[in-house]
């Protein structure tokens, strides 16, 4: 579970800079995955919330903590806190880790780019970002072909190469009869 700082956020997002797990009974403090600091999006309404949280907190503690200060403990939080909201929200087997997916597929939905989901998500590469979000990327061709139409200049494309003209192939060091 990863923990903020009060001085790690600013209007539009925060930084995770380290994790804490619980190892038998003990909290382990560790580096965030891929053990880089990351930035996390938060959109401005929700940051107010984040932002009262922080008043009157040093630059090290902790934004959201246990009843008594500590760090919050996965297993404590969800049955105290996060499993009766979802009961009285009318939701079934909702999961915190299922919000980290959603995240990521509202931030793809609202068009963010593939680079910018692997940062949120901590994941290493772009492709493993791709191989976990694939069926939420749009996969709209007519779109695709839109987006390049507006592209176009007003006095169109200039031609480049006509019916595979043996003078454009040649031009391009091409031999006809061999294609590519």
């Amino acid at each position: 579970m990863g923990s903020l700082s009060s001085n790690c956020c600013s209007s539009t997002n925060c930084l995770l800079r380290r994790s804490v797990s619980v190892v038998g009974s003990r909290l382990v403090w560790t580096t965030p995955k891929t053990h880089q600091v990351r930035s996390v999006p938060v959109p401005p309404a929700l940051m107010r919330h984040v932002e009262e949280q922080c008043r009157g907190k040093g630059p090290e503690e902790l934004v959201f903590t246990s009843p008594r200060g500590g760090p919050l403990r996965l297993n404590n939080w969800r049955r105290r806190v996060f499993d009766p909201a979802v009961e009285r929200a009318g939701l079934v087997d909702l999961t915190p880790h299922d919000l980290r997916h959603t995240a990521a597929s509202l931030a793809i939905a609202s068009g963010a780019n593939v680079k910018a989901v692997q940062q949120m998500r901590g994941h290493t590469s772009a492709a493993m970002t791709l191989d976990v979000y694939a069926g939420v990327f749009p996969d709209d061709l007519d779109a695709v072909g839109r987006s390049l139409d507006a592209l176009v200049p007003a006095q169109g494309v200039p031609q480049m190469c006509h019916n595979g003209s043996s003078e454009a192939l040649g031009l391009l060091a091409i031999d006809p009869g061999k294609g590519l």
